[in-house]
């Protein structure tokens, strides 16, 4: 049975995402090394059905960090032939993956906005605002403008679509109030001025 060495990196095309953890150099880190080449050489291919094949099984190994790797994990989560559930598997890859970050301080923020796209994107207006509303009141997520941002367009689209004049004035409130803070955290926002410019109009 072989086993695996530093020197053995220069083997390999592709390094192992960070954090993955090795105690010890073996001929399964070897393994896994090569799945990882396969997964980023399928992707660059283009052949993401073995891509996904080389991720599923990355993912059961508990010394690969597959978390650093939400980026690529979103684009494997829904196969590419089934374009009918692939959104809802990308929202529940991302929500996953938010599950299993709680120590991580700044690091969830991207995927926090990444999820909001893709469910404003599939017209879950209502959940992508359930969603920063769940996250915006804690620190760090209440000194990002761009998830207030968010928050206030999402606030400002739902208005537009009430007939309940108290339901409407609610949510253009939060759509000021969410703005305000974005543009109170980057004044030179030119997309959070111009919506307020609108709210204010309203």
């Amino acid at each position: 049975m072989s086993s695996t060495t530093d020197d053995d990196a220069s083997h390999f095309l592709f390094a192992l995402p960070y954090g993955s953890d090795f105690k010890t150099s073996s001929t399964r880190k070897m393994h896994i090394r090569q799945l990882n080449d396969v997964l980023h050489l399928s992707i660059q291919r283009g052949d993401l059905v073995r891509a996904r094949r080389a991720w599923a099984i990355l993912l059961r190994c508990k010394e690969y960090n597959w978390k650093t790797m939400w980026k690529t994990g979103l684009l494997l989560a829904s196969d590419p032939e089934n374009t009918v559930t692939g959104g809802e598997e990308k929202v529940e890859f991302l929500k996953k993956t938010m599950r299993q970050l709680p120590e991580q301080v700044r690091f969830p923020q991207p995927i926090l906005q990444e999820l909001v796209l893709q469910l404003t994107s599939q017209n879950r207006f209502r959940e992508a605002l359930d969603e920063l509303q769940l996250y915006l009141p804690s620190f760090p997520y209440q000194d990002n403008p761009i998830l207030h941002l968010y928050a206030g367009l999402i606030c400002f689209h739902l208005a537009n679509h009430l007939d309940n004049e108290g339901s409407k004035e609610n949510l253009l409130s939060q759509a000021k109030g969410h703005i305000d803070r974005s543009l109170a955290l980057n004044s030179d926002e030119i997309t959070a001025k111009a919506f307020l410019d609108e709210v204010r109009s309203i």
